[in-house]
């Protein structure tokens, strides 16, 4: 009767040296010698044999047997107690007298090559329906095997116990059996047809590996482990991971061409390295949002074209998304590493960068012909070695964080043409520019976004003050300085508004004694007057050097706009409802202009800065 791997290994003792590596036959014939009179010993961590004079084998103890000291010729059966858990490789290999073992209800996973040489291997009453099998345990099959129905009191599966049954189209597995072991069914072919036991726990390394005809797969509730290269390459179309699933390997379903629908267990963290390569049919994935993180090439070679990355995920892997019809990514702030090549050679049209990054990494958007413009977000330090080589980018914005650009970081991008630097130009000049293959960024026009060096872009009021200056409201209060923190005066205040509304030409009487038509603030004043948003602090007086209080800016802009009522209440302990300005900020926190100086506190008597004031007014007018 043919069988797949050892057939009939023992025809003699010549043969035997003969198929076994020559260092490796010395090493069992050296072993024999030196051991032959050792009746006991250990043969794993926890795990001792002993070997009787009618040459039974007990061995007892917990977890995997390794190799022991015993000879091998002596040993006639074997009893394996309660207790054990796996039998490694080679471990009982080359029993040659040996045709009986027990093996208890607590075996686990027997090793491919265990048993290899052993004549327990040789007992052909031990057929069954084309499966080899050792009391309860299926040791191998014949090549040419088409159907199994396993028997009911099957107890295990050795690892590969069908590789490479090329011919097998089904199989029904007991529910007694709760482990399948490393390459059990790999390169089944024609396998299509698997019924798994439902108190099914682990499914091993390799396990249904280049299963191209299996399509359709149920894997039951209950399963605890998916191990690498499980579906490697098979047929898969459809596939559940239940929510007890809680291990989950890598490569598993890499190069699955077929598989286009995949729901994922809420129980895994990661989706780790490959597991979706070259699963070139899939069109859609939604990342759950219990993923941390998202390993190398998980979804490289896939046909996804938009991605949805949750909160929850902080890192994303080399070429994690390498996939040519990818067109669109968001992503929430929380990420905070993205590897090399994450979306090389991608469709990308329109990605929104976390705003944690530190560093634009090597390759991470080259051959992105399609990506016409990118916002590198403030706090990225550095932009790595060829991150947009041969990509379409057009207009970049580089944040004032910048310090060093690596080599070759934008060769081949022929149409780059605009810099958009948030920073002084001073802070642009101390950038490390790498000169080696960046000739499209040094002929690029670069704009200056921010002349202030007292206005770091990660500061709140940064956008605002560019918005201001961009507007004509202020220009600071000299070239290079836009003084943040300084007081505004109520000249200052109305100075601002006038600005914003276009500078308005107004002929009115002036009803105020300190205010004098050679002041660079008159117009401001009677603009702000006949428009009601003030009528000063007295009939005929407006101080105008009075530093400004943040109640008295609330209510220029609550008059600005009609007084509206508000609706809602203050949320502001120091807001009640008989003071003047609590209409007014009232109604400014509605409409999103503030939301105070903390969450209970509006600090209406602290005097209004440069920064508040920008702020104000693009929160009111830019919203």
């Amino acid at each position: 009767m043919m069988r797949k791997r050892w057939g009939c290994f023992l025809l003699c003792a010549g043969l035997l040296i003969g198929t076994i590596p020559v260092s490796y036959a010395a090493d069992v014939q050296q072993q024999a010698e030196t051991t032959q009179d050792e009746k006991s010993g250990t043969c794993g961590e926890n795990a001792t044999w002993e070997l009787s004079e009618d040459g039974v084998l007990t061995i007892k103890g917990t977890g995997a047997v390794i190799k022991g000291s015993w000879n091998n010729e002596d040993v006639k059966k074997i009893i394996i107690s309660e207790g054990i858990t796996e039998i490694g490789d080679r471990a009982l290999g080359f029993t040659v007298n040996a045709t009986e073992v027990s093996i208890p209800n607590s075996m686990e996973k027997i090793s491919y090559s265990a048993f290899e040489g052993s004549n327990l291997l040789q007992n052909e009453s031990n057929w069954e329906n084309g499966v080899y099998y050792c009391d309860r345990w299926v040791l191998d099959s014949q090549e040419d095997i088409t159907t199994c129905v396993l028997r009911d009191d099957t107890r295990g599966m050795q690892d590969s116990a069908f590789r490479s049954c090329t011919k097998l189209q089904s199989i029904v597995i007991p529910d007694t059996i709760h482990y399948i072991g490393e390459m059990t069914f790999n390169y089944c072919i024609n396998l299509s047809s698997v019924s798994l036991p439902k108190d099914l726990k682990i499914i091993g390394v390799d396990a249904f590996s280049s299963c191209k005809a299996l399509s359709k797969l149920t894997i039951p509730e209950g399963v605890s482990c998916i191990e690498d290269y499980a579906f490697e390459r098979s047929g898969l179309e459809k596939i559940n991971i239940p929510n007890s699933v809680t291990t989950f390997g890598y490569s598993v379903f890499d190069g699955c061409e077929q598989l286009k629908d995949v729901k994922w267990s809420n129980q895994i963290t990661t989706i780790p390295y490959n597991t979706f390569h070259g699963a070139s049919s899939l069109e859609y994935f939604k990342i759950p949002e219990n993923i941390i993180s998202i390993g190398n090439d998980a979804f490289s070679n896939t046909n996804l074209k938009e991605i949805d990355i949750p909160e929850s995920v902080t890192s994303i892997g080399d070429q994690a998304f390498a996939c040519d019809p990818l067109r669109k990514v968001t992503m929430s702030d929380n990420v905070t590493e993205i590897g090399m090549g994450a979306f090389l050679g991608s469709a990308l049209e329109d990605i929104k960068l976390s705003a944690s990054l530190t560093s634009i990494s090597d390759f991470m958007f080259q051959e992105c012909k399609n990506l016409k413009s990118i916002d590198i977000p403030e706090g990225v330090t550095s932009i790595g070695y060829r991150s947009f080589a041969s990509s379409g980018v057009v207009d970049c914005n580089f944040p004032s964080t910048l310090r060093q650009i690596s080599e070759g970081a934008f060769i081949g991008c022929q149409n780059l043409k605009n810099i958009y630097y948030y920073g002084t130009e001073s802070m642009f000049d101390n950038i490390q520019i790498s000169e080696e293959g960046n000739a499209p960024l040094l002929n690029a026009d670069v704009y200056i976004m921010m002349p202030f060096v007292d206005v770091p872009m990660s500061q709140y009021y940064a956008y605002p003050v560019m918005w201001a200056v961009a507007n004509d409201i202020t220009s600071g209060v000299d070239a290079t300085h836009f003084a943040p923190n300084k007081s505004c005066t109520r000249a200052e205040i109305v100075t601002f508004l006038w600005n914003a509304a276009g500078r308005p030409s107004v002929n009115t009487n002036n009803p105020f004694k300190d205010v004098k038509k050679s002041d660079w603030y008159y117009q401001a004043v009677q603009w702000a007057v006949s428009e009601n948003i003030t009528a000063g602090v007295k009939r005929d007086e407006f101080a105008p050097s009075k530093t400004c209080t943040r109640a008295e800016v609330m209510t220029f802009l609550w008059n600005a706009e009609g007084q509206p009522t508000a609706q809602i209440k203050s949320p502001f302990k120091d807001v009640n409802t008989s003071d003047w300005f609590y209409q007014p900020v009232c109604w400014a926190v509605s409409e999103s202009i503030t939301a105070g100086t903390s969450p209970t506190t509006f600090g209406s008597k602290d005097a209004c800065t440069r920064a508040h004031v920008v702020t104000f007014l693009h929160n009111y007018l830019d919203a």
